[in-house]
């Protein structure tokens, strides 16, 4: 498949899969704090497509997703274009997530585990690529046993991508200075903790160098971190909200360590 009708069908999957998460919407308030989580989907997703076409793997390559969510945009997407995704989420508050994911997945594959904690259930050197798309904030523990996990889970010469919050994102820090919280959980769903026994919120964010730095402590080569700034989210929020996210991108193009989104990519 070549560049550009390898798009096309991204296109198409990604826009079939948002009208399914869609229909979910009022499933999703129930487990997480705001909407744009729905809306953030789709650009995060298109940046890992779009890393499928600079390096080296093909359908039908084997994919695992760390932490696949209950809208299974990026699986729904890698199963259009060919490739074989398996999906784990984390147990404290997957429920939901999971039997959405059956009920428009009847053929993924997706498990329920502790991540981070507990070894994924799948035979070392099964996956060409293994994604962990906003996932690694939410960890309790240090990320090293999860990152020992996908070192054995990857075939020699497969990839890992590893995506966050950036932690010195420019809303991050202009909204203390101006008395107000920069993170996106408010105060009364923090306490309520959404009736969970444990905090399922962000734990740690991390800048493009820490991410480089634990891929790299973890063996890997090929490295490569970097940001990028995340304008889909506000396409559906007022007006003045969207020329706010354009005037943040714009400031920050010359800028990249305050873009809003950290990533690393490396290769075993």
């Amino acid at each position: 498949m070549n560049k550009k009708s390898m798009k096309r069908e991204i296109t198409i999957a990604l826009k079939s899969r948002y009208e399914f998460v869609r229909r979910f919407v009022p499933l999703f308030q129930e487990n997480w704090s705001e909407q744009h989580y729905i809306y953030d989907l789709p650009y995060r997703i298109r940046e890992v497509l779009h890393l499928l076409t600079h390096v080296s793997i093909s359908p039908p390559a084997q994919v695992l997703e760390i932490g696949t969510g209950g809208g299974g945009l990026l699986a729904y997407s890698l199963s259009k274009l060919g490739y074989k995704v398996i999906g784990v989420n984390h147990n404290c508050s997957v429920e939901c997530d999971n039997d959405n994911l059956r009920k428009g997945f009847p053929n993924l594959e997706v498990y329920c585990f502790s991540i981070g904690q507990e070894p994924i259930p799948r035979k070392s050197q099964t996956f060409d690529l293994i994604v962990c798309n906003h996932t690694i904030e939410h960890l309790h523990m240090t990320p090293k046993f999860l990152l020992k996990e996908i070192t054995r889970l990857l075939k020699t010469g497969g990839w890992v991508y590893i995506s966050n919050p950036n932690a010195g994102r420019l809303m991050a820090r202009l909204r203390p200075i101006l008395g107000r919280r920069y993170y996106p959980l408010s105060i009364e769903k923090h306490f309520e903790n959404f009736g969970q026994p444990t905090h399922t919120g962000h734990v740690r964010e991390f800048s493009p160098s820490e991410l480089y730095y634990m891929i790299a402590r973890a063996g890997f080569r090929n490295i490569k971190s970097g940001t990028f700034n995340n304008l889909f989210r506000h396409v559906y929020k007022p007006r003045s909200r969207w020329y706010g996210a354009r005037a943040v991108a714009l400031a920050t193009a010359l800028f990249p360590p305050l873009r809003d989104t950290a990533y690393v990519v490396a290769q075993k």
